[in-house]
């Protein structure tokens, strides 16, 4: 009965976090607001001219793109450089948002504990409640670090910011 229960636990995981983890988000703004967007930010974009481009982005200014070359396929080079407003169309960037992170570390000690509240009978029994509870203690610490990298994966998208004006 207890082994059908942790199956129904771990098919279950696995549709949500294939549900979770699944699309782009996608994002459209004018110029105007992309600094707010991407500002800061490591993105990755193809200009319009089929030159790949990756680094972290200094500026939006009106007609350029200020952005410190990490990784170049043209006529760009490392270092912080210029990209002028009409080669840049798309830009990506991992970012995180949602409710996970606080979720799965809830989840993940909780469902540690349940889990192992059988054992815990057993320990108590053997040799007493002092080291049942420090298992305990321990038990619901691992559940819930491991819920919250779970979640902070969960948490973790692709955004892909189309520029339209």
């Amino acid at each position: 009965m207890m082994k059908r229960h942790f199956f129904a636990v771990v098919i279950v995981g696995f549709v949500f976090a294939s549900s979770v983890f699944g699309d782009d988000k996608k994002i459209q703004v004018r110029w105007e607001e992309l600094a707010g967007v991407v500002q800061g930010k490591k993105v990755e974009m193809v200009l319009r001219n089929g030159e790949d481009l990756e680094g972290r982005v200094q500026a939006v200014e009106p007609q350029a793109l200020q952005i410190k070359v990490s990784k170049a396929s043209g006529r760009y080079e490392k270092g912080i450089q210029s990209v002028p407003r009409s080669e840049v169309s798309v830009l990506r960037f991992q970012g995180r948002s949602g409710p996970w992170r606080g979720l799965g570390t809830a989840i993940g000690a909780g469902g540690a504990v349940l889990a192992s509240l059988p054992v815990w009978a057993v320990i108590a029994n053997e040799t007493g409640e002092r080291q049942a509870a420090g298992s305990a203690i321990c038990v619901g610490v691992t559940g819930a670090g491991l819920g919250y990298l779970i979640g902070r994966s969960a948490d973790r998208h692709v955004f892909v910011v189309s520029i339209v004006d």
